[in-house]
């Protein structure tokens, strides 16, 4: 049978869609994540059209990752040790207010770069806690046999906002100005908050995981990888 023809047939590739927990958490973090590249966009687009400064721009830039970053070796010790869906629903609550401010800032005219780097700084350490519990969560929503399906699409959805948000981002920046474009980012964050609310998966701490502190855990991890 040709490949493709097979590809059609055969749909346990898909089985991860079987779950609807799984189904909810996926369109609403592609929903958040398309938002979350409009911003990426929108911030050094305005931040240069202020100030004209290639410099202001990276350092715009660095502000919203290196503080992503810096906190990962915490976000891996608490997606260990507290339930991920608790988690993502305190992280993406926080992101929405944050989101919140920044539009409202800008639509008030406070435009000042270091108050926009305040709020993304803030925004990149919130963003660096989520990060591994959205991925850590993938297990507890498509577990089993469904997981390697889970963790394929789960990738394929981090691309797939990665290719369209920028796209969204022109097209907003040109139609509306940054305030439709730093708007559709606050709203983004609601449907992942509102799957996180209804799916029943990831209520639990994960099990079975050895106790240390978050610096320790953070070097037996890199030793595991190096090994």
């Amino acid at each position: 049978m040709p490949w493709r023809l097979e590809l059609l047939v055969d749909r346990s590739g898909l089985s991860a869609f079987d779950h609807r927990d799984y189904v909810k958490y996926w369109c609403g973090a592609l929903l958040t994540n398309i938002g979350s590249w409009v911003q990426r966009l929108t911030v050094p687009y305005v931040i240069f059209e202020a100030t004209g400064s290639a410099t202001w721009v990276g350092i715009a830039t660095a502000a919203q990752f290196l503080p992503q970053v810096a906190t990962l070796p915490l976000s891996g010790f608490i997606a260990d040790h507290r339930p991920r869906r608790s988690v993502l629903l305190a992280t993406q609550t926080t992101l929405a207010a944050l989101a919140t401010a920044l539009w409202l800032m800008w639509i008030l005219g406070i435009h000042a770069p270091i108050s926009m780097f305040l709020i993304i700084g803030v925004i990149g350490m919130v963003w660096g806690i989520n990060e591994t519990s959205s991925q850590a969560i993938v297990n507890d929503l498509a577990p089993g046999k469904d997981l390697l399906s889970a963790v394929t699409f789960n990738s394929l959805q981090y691309s797939g906002a990665r290719a369209i948000g920028p796209g969204v981002a022109g097209l907003l920046l040109a139609l509306g100005g940054p305030s439709w474009a730093l708007g559709l980012y606050a709203v983004s964050f609601y449907g992942l908050i509102l799957a996180l609310i209804s799916i029943r998966a990831g209520r639990t701490a994960a099990v079975a995981v050895k106790e240390s502190g978050v610096t320790r855990g953070f070097f037996d991890a890199v030793r595991y990888a190096w090994n």
